[in-house]
């Protein structure tokens, strides 16, 4: 396994990937359906002179009452209607990094020294209200929101650093005792990879140590997923791992011989038993079943 510098992903990753794997994520059909793979799927490009701001994107989030596209992009955020694109800037005019909708006219950001959430206000434009600005100290220098997961009623806020909660109005802290490298949800579980020390679960401010959570202590794991009955992990660099009993085992097949060859850098699950992969070096794929991969 080969070690990875905690910010190595910040000036490596191609967003071309990101972005690929995203927005199929979108356009594919809601996870516990069954997926066809027969026929050709409907795709459509909107280029920087589409949606009026910076080429690079770093999120997308799917708000599943109204249909409307939120984006994290180098300028703001940005939402599209299937029509119309607007954009919506952060006091500090930086980057939104990580998104999230509630569903419920929420839409949780973070970026650069800087998290909240933007909601409709009266005049029907979307307002932005800090929720970092509130924390009892500032927000450390150079800190950076990096993934956002609503667990229950719990809001969590990932950096390298720490994890923010957000809960019924209130904010606490707590920091990690390594550096947080990918925090994941499962299951109704939240578990997350910290630096030289492994998987580890995490819950209302709590990091322990998972069976078997070592295995991956020079490796780094950013895909937590069950694959029919198995419980499974992708890692950037070291391909996918298959849990037998109190063990982690790589898994040797023809889809973790291509993540290791190209660097996993997103997953999203579709179904119990169709997972598709976003790499930094050959686009998005989709594994089925048996692990036989299908290009994007």
């Amino acid at each position: 396994m080969r070690n990875i510098a905690p910010f190595q992903e910040k000036q490596r990753v191609r967003l071309a990937a990101v972005h690929a794997l995203l927005f199929m994520g979108m356009l594919l059909p809601a996870y516990g359906q069954p997926v066809p793979f027969t026929g050709n799927y409907f795709f459509k490009n909107y280029d920087k002179g589409a949606y009026k701001a910076h080429s690079q994107n770093w999120d997308l989030h799917q708000d599943t009452t109204t249909g409307f596209l939120y984006i994290g992009n180098n300028q703001g955020l940005l939402s599209f209607d299937g029509t119309r694109w607007q954009t919506y800037l952060l006091p500090s005019r930086l980057p939104v990094r990580a998104v999230l909708s509630d569903h419920q006219g929420k839409v949780y950001v973070g970026g650069y020294e800087e998290f909240g959430f933007f909601e409709v206000a009266k005049t029907g434009a979307l307002e932005y209200i800090s929720l970092s600005d509130s924390l009892p100290q500032k927000i450390a220098n150079n800190e950076e929101i990096w993934q956002i997961i609503r667990q229950d009623s719990t809001v969590h806020f990932q950096s390298f650093t720490a994890i923010y909660e957000y809960k019924d109005g209130q904010l606490t802290t707590h920091k990690g005792p390594s550096y947080l490298l990918y925090l994941m949800s499962n299951q109704g579980q939240l578990a997350v990879h910290l630096q030289n020390m492994g998987l580890y679960a995490y819950k209302n401010g709590d990091y322990q140590l998972m069976e078997g959570g070592s295995t991956f202590k020079n490796s780094r794991v950013i895909a937590w997923f069950n694959f029919g009955a198995n419980e499974m992990v992708g890692t950037t660099l070291d391909g996918l791992f298959k849990k037998a009993g109190k063990i982690w085992g790589s898994w040797n097949c023809e889809a973790s011989e291509f993540l290791r060859k190209n660097q996993l850098n997103r997953s999203v699950q579709l179904s119990d038993t169709t997972m598709m992969f976003g790499t930094i070096k050959d686009g998005a794929s989709w594994s089925i079943k048996k692990a036989k991969f299908w290009s994007i």
